[in-house]
């Protein structure tokens, strides 16, 4: 492939619905090859009506 883009570092940005996601995609990130440093800023929202 001519040309390559190595990320160290990335940022995950978003809601989940229940609080312990924020973690599990936070060591899904951590766990990608290559990714040294990961910025987690998941938020949790309830689904409206819940």
């Amino acid at each position: 492939m001519p040309g390559a883009v190595i990320a160290t570092a990335t940022g995950v940005y978003g809601t989940v619905t229940q609080a312990p996601q924020i973690d599990k995609v936070g060591a899904i990130v951590k766990g990608v090859p290559g990714v040294k440093s990961t910025t987690n800023k998941l938020a949790v929202q309830r689904p409206i009506g819940e």
